[in-house]
């Protein structure tokens, strides 16, 4: 009787980690939300430096403006200097490009962005920044 009762306790604990592994594989996968600004080309144009973004909104409401102070760096990750950055309206849902151009700039001489702060985000029950997250695919870094 004794041996019958350790072999179903030793039964029982060694299937725990499969149920635990199975119950976590039937959970659904969670559909993405938030914010993401992702530096996505560099170009140097007859007029400077043009950055192209893509944004996606997968926050369920639409942020009907969106401006960004956004820190450059030059090459040797000093602070050359501070701009703001319109998204303008970004639909809930959606993927959008925007593109900026910095005027007298080569793009050579950036080193990375940071988004310093959202400064407007016209979105009702939204934390904008809470939400954020950013990225490149550029060659240099874009950090939020």
């Amino acid at each position: 009787m004794r041996l019958s009762i350790c072999a179903t306790a030793l039964v029982f604990a060694l299937s725990q980690p499969v149920l635990a592994q199975e119950a976590a594989s039937e959970a659904p996968a969670s559909e993405p939300t938030g914010l993401s600004i992702s530096l996505n080309t560099l170009e140097t144009t007859d007029n400077g430096c043009k950055l192209t973004f893509l944004v996606e909104n997968d926050l369920p409401e639409t942020i009907e403006s969106l401006q960004a102070e956004v820190a450059l760096f030059d090459s040797e990750g000093v602070v050359d200097r501070l701009t703001m950055l319109d998204f303008l309206t970004l639909p809930a849902g959606k993927k959008r490009v925007r593109q900026f151009e910095l005027p007298g700039e080569s793009c050579d001489a950036l080193g990375g962005l940071l988004l310093n702060d959202i400064k407007v985000c016209d979105a009702e029950g939204v934390d904008c920044m809470g939400a954020l997250q950013t990225g490149s695919k550029a060659g240099i870094p874009f950090d939020g």
